[in-house]
């Protein structure tokens, strides 16, 4: 099993599990985050990466293989691209 966690604030307020290796996001993408606890929704559904990290597990220890633990902040641009001309207007 892999599991990718959401961290925000130096809190996890989302985590998923995966049986099959997900597409890794990395530092300054950005992420559409449909949140099972509605109290974040306040915040928006896009977020940016601005930090990772990945602990590997034993694969003969525990059925745990990975998990991705990314440091996420609120996408100010809600999502733009950055080729959108509203794009930085709401920074």
């Amino acid at each position: 099993m892999y599991k990718v966690e959401f961290y925000y604030q130096g809190e996890c307020i989302e985590s998923r599990d995966y049986d099959e290796p997900f597409i890794n996001p990395q530092i300054g993408d950005i992420v559409n985050i449909q949140f099972t606890n509605p109290s974040y929704n306040e915040y928006g559904s896009y977020w940016v990466i601005k930090e990772r990290s990945i602990i590997f597990f034993p694969v003969q220890l525990v059925s745990l293989k990975q998990t991705l633990m990314l440091n996420i902040v609120p996408d100010v641009n809600h999502g733009l691209w950055k080729s959108d001309p509203l794009y930085n207007k709401n920074s």
